[in-house]
């Protein structure tokens, strides 16, 4: 289960702006992952501007924004984490054991 979280700075941006990074990333995570979409879960995680540094400087105080939202985006980072499947659980009952048919059913792009 691939898990992507978006690190921004409050205040920098529309709450439809955030919503549009998060759900536009979804599907890009899952083909470069090559995983199916129902297994992509996404969080953000809002910081205080004086707590979020861009280039050693906090947002607060920086002429140079939080960038994920638009350019420079040679100052983007990213990443995802994927949680192997005896790491999570379904009901109570670890993933590995759950899904233990679904991957040989799936696409070839999809596993």
């Amino acid at each position: 289960m691939p898990i992507v979280t978006h690190h921004l700075a409050a205040g920098q941006y529309t709450d439809e702006q955030v919503q549009h990074l998060a759900t536009a990333n979804a599907p890009a995570t899952a083909e470069i992952l090559e995983r199916p979409m129902d297994r992509i879960r996404g969080f953000v995680r809002l910081y205080r501007p004086q707590m979020y540094l861009v280039a050693s400087e906090t947002v607060a105080h920086a002429t140079l924004a939080a960038p994920y939202l638009g350019p420079p985006r040679e100052l983007v980072r990213s990443g995802a984490i994927e949680i192997e499947p005896n790491d999570w659980a379904i009901g109570g009952a670890p993933a590995s054991v759950c899904r233990r048919d679904d991957v040989p059913a799936r696409p070839a792009a999809h596993r």
